[in-house]
């Protein structure tokens, strides 16, 4: 990344060191730009289509290209002169935005002129000089390595770059044949990586689909049905609870807990597998199956934001949990005094947590002693009936989501409360069917693990080889040179440097003719 310490240096020996034959160092501002207009800013916008598109920001995408997903238009009166739009040809600039992002540039192909708003700058190339879509890709280029947002103003919520600091932007030139030559080149593969890097973000989906497919076999006992021809002597699971119930006859009711919960709609006409059960979570909770099944710590004894700290016990919430996993390390911590302090939301390890407020239905097994925030309840199991693993499976399969999804429509929020969640069911095995289906889930989430970290790996290679592809264009390599083309062909060509003094030139005896005409005058 350059940094304002090494811009100078920057200049004068990164870009500058080894230019291929023929090329040259110049600024924009050195005669290869005709036009450089800032847009205008207007209040008067609607996302009706009324009226004329009007360009900003979000209109440049991260990889260089006009995005007209999301327009913004403005009334045609406010665009009635030319220098307020952007025509087909021109060069899209944004000098205004986060330090991340200012200066990403794409060239305008389209044939429709639209408004660009004050955040935009249009660049407007002497095209004798600099193709426009070769200095669109070397701005979006620099771009990417941080260039503008090294040399931007950094203001209160923004950073911009001024026209002044854009003019003074250095790039290689090549002689304006090589240019065309580079873009017609990179516009033949950069597609292709393109193409590579869509397919690969498809298999993210493909993947969560694949891993609900797998639990929505769990669930139902389509994963297992060998198991069961193989295992006819395993207990059915009503006759488990019903021993579970027996034994803990005495055991004091919790007043919360209804005693009778209907089965609902969604699960009436649900056929259960030979030796299942469907129950309730408070059918589960008075027999003794679930040990235990709390919230997290809300009321006065929650800790306030200055007491977290890096070290002590992890207060997880909503955004901890995701992937079937809990991330421990991004937790806040809290430790002495204010953990004392709580009283209830303590889980322990082994217990199955859910999250029932804000991203409602994530599931995971909890291996850390921690305390959990309102958004999230743990499950306690009793060992001897269910399996906490299997539990945190069926909560998050679609049988379990449908049900919660029941719950939500009915309210204005992302919000199951435990009230609701004692009236939830629970497809339930045999335990030791259950553990079987933990077995056979987890050897195939691996499987699926494997082949993320490969798109992953392979999306990683995709970037980086876009930036190697654009990096060896601009070190003279992508393309045969136009020096080496003149000396195959045996013929006189004219280099970037000779093009810029004829431009000077040019420029020299327009400016002394201008002078004699107003002298005259």
């Amino acid at each position: 990344m350059i940094t304002r310490e090494n811009q100078s240096n920057f200049y004068d020996v990164a870009m500058f060191s080894e230019m291929p034959e023929g090329w040259a160092s110049v600024r924009l501002g050195d005669g290869v730009v005709a036009d450089m207009q800032p847009g205008f800013a207007c209040g008067l916008n609607n996302r009706e289509g009324q009226g004329i598109a009007q360009l900003r920001p979000m209109n440049v995408s991260e990889d260089g290209r006009i995005d007209l997903v999301n327009l913004k238009y403005i009334p045609e009166s406010e665009a009635h002169r030319k220098e307020r739009l952007i025509q087909e040809g021109d060069v899209v600039f944004n000098n205004t935005n986060s330090p991340e992002l200012v200066g990403k540039t794409a060239y305008y192909d389209l044939p429709e002129p639209r408004a660009f708003s004050n955040h935009m700058t249009r660049i407007r190339c002497r095209l004798e000089a600099l193709d426009p879509h070769f200095c669109a890709i070397v701005l979006h280029q620099k771009w990417r390595e941080g260039y503008f947002q090294s040399v931007c103003n950094n203001h209160v919520s923004q950073s911009s770059v001024s026209r002044n600091v854009l003019q003074n932007t250095p790039i290689l030139l090549p002689p304006l044949p090589e240019q065309k030559r580079i873009v017609t080149k990179l516009d033949e593969l950069i597609p292709r990586v393109n193409g590579m890097k869509e397919r690969l973000g498809k298999a993210e989906t493909v993947l969560k689909r694949f891993r609900q497919s797998v639990l929505a076999a769990a669930c139902s006992g389509r994963l297992t049905a060998d198991w069961r021809e193989k295992h006819p002597e395993v207990e059915a699971a009503c006759r488990s609870i019903q021993k579970l119930k027996e034994r803990n006859r005495e055991s004091k009711l919790r007043r919360d807990v209804p005693t009778s919960v209907d089965i609902p709609e969604e699960l009436t006409e649900y056929e259960l597998p030979p030796k299942w059960t469907l129950e309730s979570t408070a059918a589960l909770l008075l027999n003794g199956a679930l040990i235990d099944v709390k919230d997290g710590n809300h009321g006065s004894n929650h800790p306030k934001r200055s007491e977290f700290s890096n070290d002590g016990c992890a207060f997880i919430t909503a955004a901890q949990v995701k992937n079937y996993r809990i991330d421990y390390d991004s937790a806040p911590k809290v430790s002495g005094e204010p953990l004392k302090r709580l009283r209830v939301g303590f889980a322990e390890i082994g217990d199955a947590i859910l999250t029932h407020k804000g991203s409602v239905g994530r599931a995971a097994l909890n291996t850390h002693p921690c305390v959990l925030t309102p958004q999230t309840t743990y499950y306690r199991c009793n060992p001897e009936v269910l399996d906490s693993h299997y539990l945190v499976y069926f909560h998050s399969s679609p049988q379990f989501f449908l049900q919660l999804a029941a719950v939500m429509s009915q309210t204005t929020r992302d919000f199951v409360p435990i009230s609701e969640q004692y009236h939830m069911f629970i497809l339930l095995p045999p335990l030791e069917e259950q553990r079987e289906i933990v077995r056979r889930v987890e050897l195939m989430f691996k499987l699926a693990d494997t082949v993320e970290e490969r798109v992953a790996a392979a999306t990683t290679r995709g970037e980086k080889l876009t930036q190697a592809i654009v990096a060896k264009a601009f070190r003279g390599e992508l393309v045969p040179s136009e020096a080496e083309l003149a000396r195959r062909e045996d013929r006189s060509y004219e280099s970037a440097s000779e093009l810029l003094s004829r431009i000077k030139s040019e420029r020299a005896a327009n400016q002394t003719s201008q002078k004699a005409r107003r002298d005259r005058h």
